[in-house]
């Protein structure tokens, strides 16, 4: 169950993606807008997606199951918005929060299924990724297709808007745990037995830093900097980290 709906979620999301490429020529003509104008409207996109997803990414843990339900249904409302518009400038703005709300989609339905697959031991993302470009594949001509039979911009939109509304009430029915999941604690704690790894771990970020200043050194057109003191001392350095007067 939990792995249909979020398929359904993902389905969806391609299901608009796809039909937005069949709907682009309409909807330029139903604003009015030229090329460049169309060109700067979707601009508006990428521009509502990138500060959506790393609010979301801040704000999603723990509560996944809400976030997808509520980014899926503003989604919704941003798609059924983009019927609406007139004018370039409204289908700019109008894209802006498509693009907010399909990043946040994005990382919500990410989280969630990553938090599905934690508490279920399956292999989830691969089946839910895959609901994606299927959709988009059969989303495309079946809007042309419905574009040929006289179906406006403003219709097509709403109905994917009606299905998507309704996979997020699908989203609200996901089994998934509730509250903020504890963050392990990866650093060592006391005792004797931790110290020694963190010795090594630190000593290892070190030789790994001398290394690299080996390599980058003549690289750069400067003089190599020595082996790193990870290499034994029996063993003479590899020709390339010698220095010019000793090779």
């Amino acid at each position: 169950m939990t792995l249909a709906r979020l398929v359904a979620v993902c389905a969806v999301w391609g299901v608009f993606w796809g039909s937005w490429s069949a709907l682009l020529p309409a909807v330029q003509t139903q604003v009015g807008a030229t090329n460049a104008d169309l060109g700067l409207a979707l601009a508006g996109v990428p521009v509502g997606a990138i500060p959506a997803m790393a609010l979301t990414g801040r704000l999603v843990r723990g509560r996944e199951r809400i976030a997808l339900a509520v980014s899926t249904a503003l989604f919704a409302l941003a798609a059924a918005g983009i019927g609406l518009v007139t004018t370039p400038l409204a289908l700019g703005l109008a894209l802006v929060g498509l693009g907010a709300a399909s990043g946040a989609l994005d990382i919500a339905l990410n989280t969630a299924t990553g938090r599905a697959e934690r508490e279920s031991g399956g292999r989830l993302f691969q089946t839910v990724h895959a609901a994606f470009p299927v959709a988009v594949i059969v989303a495309a001509p079946a809007t042309g297709l419905a574009r040929s039979l006289g179906y406006g911009p403003a219709q097509v939109l709403a109905v994917i808007a009606v299905l998507v509304l309704a996979c997020a009430a699908l989203a609200m029915g996901l089994p998934l745990g509730r509250g903020v999941q504890p963050v392990a604690d990866s650093r060592p704690k006391g005792g004797l037995a931790a110290r020694p790894a963190a010795r090594c771990a630190r000593r290892v970020r070190a030789d790994h830093r001398e290394l690299g200043r080996a390599v980058v050194g003549p690289a750069a057109g400067g003089l190599p900097l020595g082996p790193p003191r990870c290499w034994p001392a029996r063993r003479p350095p590899p020709t390339w980290a010698r220095s010019p007067r000793a090779a």
